[in-house]
């Protein structure tokens, strides 16, 4: 009788637990890009989000990504598509979007989502919602990219426009292509960057009419957008740099021009690079160099043979390092520096910007994260690791 008894107790938590609500999973502040947690593949970069969106596959496994709130941290709930669907829940686990779009992506600051609905087997149309569910566009587009300062690139029939977050079409869509890029600056600049008939001009954002006419080259390469109100551009095969009026400052004969950071640029002609100001005048002849990463505050030149060097935005040399690679670790101000042992194996340090070492711990590899706390790699595993830095 008790085993009777204890087997109808046994099925009854079974169908009860069926019927229940999934569990919410906290887990924390977010982890950095890359990491994975339960099968879910994290990425921290962009703004913190307020709504949470992901997939599972048949067996209840989270197989895309989901989003932090505004907080910095998440929660995960484990919700069954349909036949495909997604949904979307809140921070408190309650569903707000139905699990019936095709398409789910982008939450954002402003507070909606765009999504995507099957018109036909092989075309899904996009459109705008809030992160409650009401709509805010119809889904009339082929194409609709994420959010960048409250606005998002739109495609209808091979041509593209601007849209806000309210549904709003600010930049008529006509146009070949809009550079995604430039609305980055729009918040300062309030111009768009777009190409039509293979030239490049400016739209404002704010009017939807032409400010700076489409008399530059096609660029899909350069960085087209203002920066501290100026902006490199292709001309007739050379770059040049005009300021938000469309005044050519810095005139053609350049074989490329940088963004312009704390007033100065990196720029190329013959076989030289040189930092100029934004006139145009040459402040520092950086010489022969074959690679160069800039942050705005600090040049890596490379000039092979394993030869680094370091510079301030002004071009003044601050340290010179013999390595195969060197990066930039930009939260703390430090290099990470990779070079070869006397068993030539690839080990890794931290240096300052004046190549000074500064760890007590060499590494096969370190990824660099956004504060101490770093993945990194040694005697063949990785893993987490406070980086311990000397201090005077």
């Amino acid at each position: 009788m008790k085993k009777r008894l204890f087997i109808l107790a046994f099925f009854a938590a079974v169908l009860s637990s069926a019927h229940a609500q999934p569990e919410i999973k906290a887990y924390g502040s977010m982890p950095r890009k890359g990491t994975v947690i339960h099968g879910v593949v994290r990425d921290s970069e962009g703004p913190a989000r307020a709504v949470e969106v992901f997939e599972v596959n048949k067996e209840k496994e989270v197989v895309a990504y989901t989003y932090s709130d505004k907080n910095g941290h998440f929660s995960l709930e484990l919700v069954n598509r349909e036949n495909g669907k997604f949904g979307a829940i809140n921070t408190s686990g309650t569903l707000v979007i139905p699990i019936e779009f095709d398409e789910l992506y982008d939450f954002n600051s402003a507070g909606n989502v765009v999504f995507g609905k099957k018109e036909s087997k092989d075309r899904i149309l996009y459109g705008i919602m809030s992160n409650k569910g009401t709509q805010i566009l119809p889904p009339t587009f082929d194409f609709i990219s994420s959010f960048i300062n409250h606005h998002a690139v739109v495609c209808k029939d091979g041509k593209y426009g601007v849209v806000d977050s309210l549904g709003v079409i600010r930049i008529p869509v006509q146009f070949d292509r809009i550079v995604p890029y430039s609305l980055h600056d729009t918040d300062k600049s309030g111009l768009v960057a777009a190409v039509s008939n293979g030239k490049t001009g400016f739209v404002d954002i704010n009017t939807g009419m032409v400010s700076i006419p489409f008399i530059y080259d096609d660029d899909p390469v350069g960085i087209v957008r203002f920066s501290e109100g100026f902006c490199a551009l292709k001309k007739d095969g050379e770059y040049v740099c005009i300021d938000m009026t469309g005044n050519e400052c810095i005139r053609a004969g350049w074989k490329y021009i940088s963004e312009f950071n704390n007033g100065t640029a990196t720029a190329t002609k013959g076989s030289n690079t040189y930092v100029i100001d934004t006139g145009g005048n040459e402040i520092t002849n950086l010489g022969n160099v074959r690679l160069l990463i800039s942050d705005g505050r600090i040049l890596l030149a490379y000039y092979g043979d394993s030869r680094w060097k370091v510079f301030d935005n002004y071009g003044i040399e601050l340290s010179q390092i013999k390595c195969q690679s060197l990066s930039f670790w930009e939260q703390k101000n430090l290099l990470v520096v990779r070079k070869k042992n006397l068993l030539k194996k690839q080990v890794v340090f931290i240096t300052d910007i004046y190549g000074q070492p500064i760890c007590r711990t060499v590494f096969q590899e370190l990824g660099i994260g956004s504060d101490e706390n770093c993945p990194v790699k040694k005697h063949g595993k990785w893993g987490g690791r406070r980086i311990h830095c000397v201090t005077a």
